[in-house]
């Protein structure tokens, strides 16, 4: 067990202090969480300086809707054009959560997951002074993954009689033809390297890789018309209508 210092910490010459407190109190009797507003502003501050200090580099990604179905409640044709560079605390500490890799009857399956948590004034400063929405997305350069907003913990407990803190919950993204082109935001007063766009190509490689516009089944349509020259049609009747096969 490490050894404590009580050297550490500043006395008074009352003897009252951080380490008395610790020593003689079951909770700060010095600190009022409720309907007071610079205790509460203290701990949001505490919050995100924390999560500035684990942050690893990641960035943020809003969804922009182009044309919904109200029926289905999705849009096929959304797009990706802004980023932010965030920080966020990887809740999420040894590894992925969820499923992982594994292989089932469609093939190889990655269902990696995985829970940040976010400071709300310190994001919507970092952003575009919003909050976070299902469906945008965050980028890693760390390991070059993309992930998708799948939850977002709006209700904590109120312990402190504020919300220092929310939980966002993410899920490997899969690509289905949107328009994928982010462009760093660089927000007045936040320091970015000169290079950080840099972060971001890998994601605009993705766009244009599957695309919803092409028309299905165009490839089989091409290898039907070009054997219609030389394969002669039938139609198969109990199994028995290959011309090239006699049966009694």
């Amino acid at each position: 067990m490490q050894n404590w210092d009580e050297n550490l910490f500043a006395q008074l010459e009352s003897g009252e202090g951080v380490d008395n407190n610790l020593k003689t109190e079951v909770t700060n009797k010095y600190v009022n969480w409720y309907k007071y507003n610079p205790t509460q502003q203290l701990h949001d501050s505490l919050t995100a300086e924390a999560i500035q200090m684990k942050s690893p580099d990641m960035y943020y990604v809003r969804r922009e809707f182009v044309n919904i179905d109200k029926i289905l409640g999705e849009d096929r044709e959304s797009k990706f054009t802004k980023s932010w560079k965030i920080a966020a605390y990887i809740d999420s500490y040894a590894n992925y959560e969820g499923q992982r890799d594994f292989y089932s009857k469609f093939g190889m399956m990655s269902n990696d997951e995985m829970t940040l948590v976010i400071n709300p004034r310190l994001f919507a400063h970092q952003t575009d002074g919003g909050i976070p929405v299902l469906g945008d997305l965050i980028y890693f350069p760390m390991d070059n993954s993309l992930f998708e907003i799948t939850w977002i913990e709006f209700d904590p407990f109120f312990q402190f009689g504020d919300r220092p803190q929310r939980k966002i919950n993410l899920v490997k993204f899969i690509y289905t033809g949107e328009e994928l082109d982010p462009k760093l935001q660089r927000n007045e007063g936040i320091n970015l390297a000169p290079d950080a766009d840099l972060d971001l190509e890998p994601i605009r490689n993705l766009d244009g890789l599957a695309d919803t516009n092409i028309e299905q089944y165009e490839e089989d349509q091409a290898f039907e018309d070009e054997g219609d020259e030389f394969i002669e049609s039938f139609d198969v009747v109990n199994g028995r209508g290959s011309p090239f096969a006699q049966f009694p």
